[in-house]
This record gives C-alpha cells, sequence and structure tokens, in this order.
C-alpha cells in the first residue's frame, strides 16, 4: 500500500485501462460506489455506537485507564519515572483523586531530609 492516492488508484485501475473511454470513466465511479458499500455494510453488521476503528481505540483508552489503580499507564513513563505521566495526571485530575498519592515516596519532602540527617565530619588536615 503506498501513501500517495494517485498512485492508489492508478494500481487499481490498470484492469480498467483496455476498456473503452465510456467505461474506463465510469469504473472509478463504480469502484468507489462498491468500497463504500463495503465499508457500510460492514460497519452496519457491527453492534457497537462507533465505528470500528474508534471502538478499538476507545476499548484501549477504558483497559489504560483501569489500570490507574495499579499505578501504570500504557506510556510505561508512571513506572519508570517517579512522578505520574501526563496520561495519568489527565486521569487523577478528573475523578478528582490526590495527584501526591501517585508520586513515588522518593520524591516526598520527609525522605529528602532524611537524606541530609547524617552527619558529614570533614576530612581533617594532615596536619592536626
Amino acid at each position: 500500500m503506498t501513501s500517495n492516492i494517485v498512485e492508489s488508484m492508478n494500481s487499481v485501475n490498470m484492469v480498467a485501462r483496455v476498456l473503452p473511454i465510456y467505461n474506463l470513466l465510469d469504473y472509478p465511479m463504480k469502484l468507489v460506489a462498491a468500497w463504500n458499500n463495503t465499508n457500510r455494510n460492514g460497519e452496519l453488521a457491527t453492534g457497537t455506537k462507533l465505528s470500528t476503528k474508534y471502538e478499538v481505540l476507545l476499548r484501549k483508552k477504558i483497559i489504560a485507564s483501569r489500570t490507574m489503580t495499579e499505578r501504570k499507564c500504557s506510556c510505561r513513563r508512571i513506572q519508570m519515572d517517579v512522578i505520574p505521566c501526563e496520561h495519568a495526571l489527565a486521569i487523577v485530575t478528573k475523578y478528582h483523586i490526590d495527584e501526591y498519592h501517585y508520586c513515588s515516596l522518593y520524591c516526598s519532602k520527609d525522605y529528602m531530609l532524611k537524606t541530609y540527617e547524617v552527619p558529614v565530619y570533614p576530612i581533617p588536615y594532615e596536619s592536626q
């Protein structure tokens, strides 16, 4: 499959090039009508409110939002970083959950202060 629409249509219209001019001009219209009919019938056969493409996308997002209770996100940044990613924060904000609950304990002020609790003794001069 190519990204250029003209190349795509040219590859499909190869069969029609040997037809008389009227049929040659009519061929792309019938082809597009057949594609539309196929796609329409396919969508009518599904029992979903959204089209197939967006229904799949919605299902993926629902699964991703359910994993927030496990502190996981599809981008995996919440597992690697010590603070939540933008996706996680959007969900947390929407449902009025405390965003600090999703931050690592290592980011807390208490842990920062505990880091500096241990006294540091300077090395004495050699002359002393």
